[in-house]
């Protein structure tokens, strides 16, 4: 995860409009002959089991497998005292081995929505994801504290 603050007031940095990278890529090893349990497996599509967000405009772990690759861009401001806008892109893939990823084959995803800010911190989000292609997928939610402004969600 990085985050860039885009925003200064004199030397300060404004903690309300940031720009935040994150990107991921597991890769699992197994002895031959035996394979990683389903449930066990990282997944994209909406948010996974920690909460963490990955390919916003399909369901709810969606795509499953024992390998995958995300990138995701994400964009906070605050607008007005503890409201704020979100802008996001998130690409990705999983594939049941590490030579089958590829940039070429990623599904991908963007939407907005509404952010509740407490203090430096976005608390609550709701967001519509769209660009699957099945259809788009809507997130409401109260997010855990502590964690950086941007990503409070992240789990690593």
């Amino acid at each position: 995860l990085h985050n860039l603050y885009l925003e200064h007031s004199g030397k300060d940095v404004r903690r309300d409009s940031i720009l935040s990278f994150y990107g991921r890529l597991t890769l699992a090893q197994t002895p031959s002959g035996n394979t990683v349990p389903f449930y066990l497996q990282d997944t994209l599509g909406g948010t996974d089991i920690n909460g963490d967000p990955g390919l916003r405009a399909f369901p709810d772990y969606r795509f499953r497998a024992p390998d995958n690759i995300a990138i995701e861009v994400e964009f906070d401001r605050r607008i007005w005292k503890v409201l704020g806008i979100m802008a996001f892109y998130d690409t990705g893939e999983v594939a049941t081995r590490a030579s089958d990823l590829s940039l070429a084959n990623m599904r991908h995803s963007f939407g907005g929505g509404l952010t509740l800010w407490s203090a430096s911190k976005v608390v609550f989000r709701a967001y519509v994801g769209f660009g699957g292609g099945e259809g788009t997928h809507t997130f409401v939610g109260i997010l855990p504290l502590p964690g950086p402004v941007s990503a409070p969600y992240r789990t690593y």
